[in-house]
């Protein structure tokens, strides 16, 4: 008799086939290598997640009752409560602070999905002691053996899935090589705990999945798993050391040895080279991106020590603690725009989403779902996700959070009682499980409908309005969909329904620089510039160095012409990627002024496109460039003569004097000093945006005292 059918209550719950069939569809369907269009698999996978446990509980209204399930209730009543806390709570504020703009920023519909994921992780622990553990056991092992050897040949470029990660990066069947290395660890170490329970005929099977597992790790650059990974076969040994429990730890410290033996054996980058780089590159600064994290994570939770901001909320409230250190490392300096949606720490994150409240009711109910358990070692694979938790959030890691709560607890009764009582259970049941199944449903259906958007793009074709629209529909509390809706129609040129879907991707990202500059450019657009400058100055008191929202403000006080503003929002302290494009938006702003027919503000904003020309050109360091240069210099002085600015505006000396510096005229170039003296000083933005080459010219004796300090 197995283990499982010791414990189990007689009459069980399920039928035979469900006991052993369970395992291999449930946990099959969750490490399945997803559409490579969907925008978000671990999105896809929780709605999954939420699809089977919904579906298990209308199936299977008679599931066991197990030992610590009511302190699991007051623990999901203790997120209730804490979502109700934070919304009873910024609703009194806003009622009692009309005209503050403070916005409202609780989500419903993200505190709904975080309850419910851990809801469905319950579930999954009611479910776990139906089965059979050798069932169990060999699906386990089948599938970490499946998806360890999947994501090693990706390693050699011999099981590529077009469009599924770069090429050579071993993501496996997940599509990530953090969440892969979470799935590996983890279900490693139950497969080594539950080794003993495998039939006879298939013991090579479990010994081959773990080595494999191992093995994978070790072509995979994620760290986390393989500590984890370990430290759980560690502890395993020193709970069986009375029963060979070193094997398990052997096989995997051989595991490691062969994949660090294939490591070193295959190609050392991937074919295209660039994106493994740039994963190298970002390595090396991960550490202190999630220490930047971790301290925003900190700061939410001291702004809510006892009941947090609510389940869910980290994504939404977490902007707000933005660095210019996290978000620069994050986005490889502007290359592109991030967000955060997770604390990259599941314990910082559950006292930002709980307070303490959460913290202490889930540490309850851990140690009350392990108290019931007889065989101690199904606990080492919460164990290892507990120890993930520090590093990662591997709770939202669908298969991997199912493996750990699918080992935990042991059961206490089947019965449902009778008369009323009986129907009240199976009604309750029912309700729950149609609500999993809407939840489920939701992220599935988005991200299916959005893949001919997708595909659109990527082959560069007509991209189908309708699918965008559908996705919208679908996952109207995702503002991502809303935000590329936002983007179609004003490519289109409706702008009234463009400000309305950014304004609602606002309303649930209302801390979010990007959506904005989204909302900012359609306001410009709609030449509505007062409230555009509003919506930008929101955006820069979030990301101060925010090159798009600088740039936006900049435009829309040239419209409104206040020339002066508009070109200091752009020329003190430019962020690198707002220098590049500088001389770009000064002749953009030129050709509005034309456009305008204000010949004084053209005029103004051409000056400052010869200026930023020049000092591009003489980075440069190019001796071809010289004739150019001499060019802009005359274009420079004639402009500014015209203007009549002559006095005041003291630049012309300066990038005279560099010129003749860069032709090697030193004696020339010192001459310039005494005309630059004249007119005082460059400002300091002047200087900045000279750089280098104005401290060749600081060396000179006769311009000493005449340059601002560097």
């Amino acid at each position: 008799m197995t283990e499982a059918a010791a414990e189990l209550p007689s009459p069980s719950p399920l039928p035979a086939w469900a006991r052993v069939g369970l395992p291999w569809i449930c946990l099959g369907l969750l490490v399945l290598p997803f559409h490579t269009l969907w925008v978000d698999f671990e999105q896809v996978r929780r709605g999954l997640l939420l699809m089977l446990t919904g579906a298990a509980l209308l199936a299977f209204p008679r599931l066991p009752r197990v030992r610590g399930q009511r302190l699991a209730t007051i623990f999901i009543l203790g997120l209730i409560a804490c979502a109700l806390v934070q919304a009873i709570t910024q609703n009194a504020f806003h009622d009692a602070s009309k005209g503050n703009d403070t916005p409202w920023s609780f989500q419903p519909w993200e505190a709904a999905y975080r309850i419910a994921h851990w809801f469905a992780l319950l579930v999954i622990v009611r479910i776990g002691v139906m089965l059979e553990v050798a069932a169990v056991a060999s699906a386990l092992s089948a599938l970490v053996l499946a998806t360890s050897l999947f994501g090693i040949l990706q390693r050699f470029g011999l099981a590529e899935i077009h469009g599924y990660g770069v090429e050579r990066e071993p993501v496996s069947t997940l599509g990530n090589l953090n969440v892969a290395s979470e799935w590996t660890s983890v279900a490693g170490v139950a497969v080594a705990s539950l080794m003993h329970n495998v039939r006879s005929k298939l013991r090579w099977l479990p010994i081959a999945a773990l080595a494999l597992a191992c093995a994978y790790l070790m072509v995979n650059p994620s760290r986390s798993g393989k500590i984890a990974m370990i430290a759980g076969l560690s502890l395993l040994a020193v709970m069986r050391r009375k029963e060979r429990g070193y094997v398990p730890l052997l096989i995997g410290i051989g595991g490691y040895l062969l994949g660090a033996l294939l490591s070193a054996a295959g190609p050392t980058a991937p074919i295209d080279g660039t994106a493994l780089r740039e994963e190298r590159k970002r390595s090396t600064v991960t550490l202190d991106i999630r220490m930047e994290i971790a301290n925003g994570a900190t700061a939410l939770f001291g702004e809510s020590v006892i009941f947090g901001k609510g389940p869910g909320q980290f994504a939404v409230e977490y902007p707000r603690h933005r660095t210019q250190k996290e978000i620069e490392a994050s986005s490889f300096e502007r290359q592109f725009a991030t967000e955060v949606r997770t604390a990259h720490n599941d314990w910082l994150e559950l006292l930002v989403d709980g307070g303490l409240v959460a913290l202490v009711l889930f540490a309850i109910m851990l140690f009350g779902l392990q108290r019931g358990t007889r065989d101690k070692t199904r606990l080492v694979p919460m164990f290892a996700l507990l120890l993930l938790m520090l590093v990662r959030a591997p709770i939202g890691n669908a298969p991997a959070a199912a493996v750990a709560f699918l080992l935990v607890g042991s059961p206490v009764q089947v019965s449902l009682g009778t008369g009323w009582r009986k129907v009240l259970k199976i009604s309750i049941t029912a309700v729950t499980g149609l609500f999993l199944l809407y939840l489920g449903t939701l992220p599935v259906a988005g991200n299916t409908a959005f893949t001919s958007y997708v595909r659109a793009q990527r082959d560069a074709q007509p991209v189908p309005i309708d699918a965008a629209r559908s996705a919208s529909s679908w996952m109207s509390y995702e503002p991502r969909w809303l935000q590329i809706e936002a983007q179609n129609q004003m490519n289109r040129g409706d702008l009234q329904q463009a400000a309305y879907y950014a304004a609602r991707a606002l309303e649930l990202r209302p801390f979010e620089p990007q959506l904005l500059k989204l909302l900012g450019e359609v306001l410009a657009r709609g030449s509505r510039y007062g409230e555009a400058i509003k919506v930008a100055e929101q955006g820069l008191k979030l990301d101060p160095a925010h090159p798009e929202l600088r740039a936006l403000r900049s435009t829309a006080l040239a419209e409104l012409g206040d020339v002066d503003r508009a070109i200091e929002a752009v020329v003190v302290d430019p962020h690198p990627a707002l220098r590049e494009g500088l001389a770009t938006h000064f002749a953009d702003l030129a050709k509005r002024a034309s456009q305008r027919r204000e010949p004084k503000q053209l005029k103004r904003y051409a000056i400052e496109n010869t200026f930023v020309t020049i000092a591009d050109l003489l980075a440069t360091h190019d001796r071809q460039a010289l004739p150019q240069i001499h060019t802009m210099n005359d274009r420079l002085n004639r402009d500014i003569r015209e203007l009549e600015r002559s006095g005041e505006d003291r630049r012309y000396p300066v990038t005279m004097a560099l010129e003749a510096m860069a032709r090697g005229r030193t004696n020339l170039a010192g001459k310039y000093a005494a005309a630059a003296r004249l007119r005082g000083k460059i400002s300091k933005w002047q200087a900045d945006l000279l750089g280098e080459p104005l401290d060749q010219l600081r060396k000179l004796p006769e311009w000493q005292g005449a340059l601002p300090a560097k």
